[in-house]
């Protein structure tokens, strides 16, 4: 595999920062997936410049508070599916469920919803 230069590894950050993946990126620049991704997260080419970018895991944006908020309040006031919200807010099935039954984010706020299914209350008798 071929090194990057300081110049190409800034390069690097900074299309990676406006969401190039980094396999594109690294066949671009022939070198390996985990270098582009080391080189992203500032642990090699410190001295190169550029923007140091993390990623959410699959590559989404982590959702805001007010987008949580929103999605209880939808969940709750519209019955819409959570296929539905998933789609809207750009996340999982599963991720919309722990959020709108108070799993995760409990700090974001709104309204937690009662478990739609019985997989989603924990308990293994019912």
């Amino acid at each position: 595999m071929n090194r990057l230069t300081l110049e190409r590894a800034e390069q690097v950050r900074i299309d990676a920062a406006s969401g190039i993946s980094d396999a594109v990126l690294a066949e671009r620049e022939g070198v390996s997936t985990r270098t582009v991704r080391d080189c992203r997260l500032g642990l090699r080419y410190q001295k190169a410049g550029g923007p140091i970018t993390k990623r959410v895991a699959g590559g989404k944006k982590r959702l805001s508070d007010e987008e949580i908020r929103s999605m209880r309040e939808e969940a709750i006031d519209t019955k819409v599916s959570f296929k539905g919200l998933a789609e809207r807010y750009g996340c999982s099935v599963s991720y919309v469920s722990f959020v709108v039954g108070g799993k995760r984010r409990i700090k974001a706020g709104g309204p937690i919803s009662e478990p739609r299914h019985r997989w989603f209350c924990g308990n293994s008798h019912i």
